[in-house]
């Protein structure tokens, strides 16, 4: 298993959140079978990037399963993607003229960044996101500034 990965920022209807890290070849259905997930399936507003494994027709095939409605990204869009528009905004301030020289620097340096990162961080992040989410509706998933 590779020990790179990716960071999942999920949040219910009250703001609560989770802050998941799913390394390389670790399945995401395990979490969605939680009890917390499984009662509020139906309410899950989904907005992934347009790469192709999010498009794929086995993924798409398996979201439609889970009635979770799919908001379209438009193409080269970063700015609304939760993780670029406040996550990594925040995080290249830090990063300024800094340099690693392994992995495990880097990763120390991240876990450091988060770890100072209050839960008032993030929801803001969150709670930005239907105001954001709502260009993408909008734009009918054409490319927007």
């Amino acid at each position: 298993m590779t020990r790179y990965g990716s960071l999942i920022l999920a949040t219910d209807c009250e703001g609560s959140l989770d802050c998941i890290k799913i390394l390389g070849g670790q399945s995401l259905v395990p979490l969605l079978k939680r009890p917390l997930y499984a009662q509020r399936h139906d309410k899950v507003i989904l907005l992934h990037d347009n790469a192709r494994p999010h498009v794929a027709k086995p993924v798409k095939t398996y979201l439609e399963t889970l009635k979770w409605k799919v908001l379209p990204h438009p193409p080269y869009s970063p700015d609304i993607a939760p993780s670029a528009f406040h996550l990594f905004r925040s995080m290249a301030h830090g990063l300024a003229d800094r340099r690693f020289h392994s992995y495990e620097e880097a990763q120390k340096w991240i876990d450091s960044w988060r770890a100072s990162k209050d839960m008032c961080f993030f929801r803001r992040g969150i709670h930005v996101l239907p105001e954001r989410w709502e260009k993408v509706v909008s734009s009918d998933g054409q490319y927007f500034k």
